[in-house]
């Protein structure tokens, strides 16, 4: 039975049978991804109010500062969801790094960046800031 088969035939099949076999795979693990792409839904609607405008593209000095204290900020708070820290230790350490990046002070500016400490103090460390904590990083 095995001889009526010839290489090309499995070829042929084996490559049928990965594709599918692949195609359900990724199906399985990027549904939504997939369900969102059809139906031109690119945020959730829970995630839609926390989104706020980019960062501007402009390449000016501001541009360069608003860059560097996102990096300050992720690696921030990466060390603080490993060392588990609470809001008390998060917020005068918050409180310092803004201080540190005092020429930010484009209000509109400054409101995305609270929106990305937010979003960061909220999927790395499970902690909900309220806008009124947010808002007295920036004050002196």
């Amino acid at each position: 039975m095995l001889s009526s088969i010839s290489w090309a035939q499995f070829a042929t099949y084996l490559l049928l049978v990965l594709v599918v076999y692949y195609a359900v795979v990724l199906f399985l693990f990027y549904r939504n991804d997939i369900k969102a792409l059809f139906n031109r839904q690119t945020l959730q609607p829970s995630m839609a109010a926390v989104v706020a405008k980019p960062l501007p593209l402009q390449e000016d000095s501001n541009h360069f500062l608003a860059r560097s204290f996102t990096d300050a900020v992720q690696a921030y708070f990466l060390q603080a969801g490993t060392e588990a820290l609470g809001k008390e230790e998060i917020l005068p350490a918050l409180h310092r790094l803004c201080k540190q990046y005092s020429g930010l002070q484009d209000p509109s500016l400054q409101d995305v960046l609270l929106v990305l400490i937010a979003d960061e103090a909220a999927t790395k460390c499970g902690i909900t800031l309220t806008k009124t904590e947010l808002q007295g990083l920036w004050n002196q």
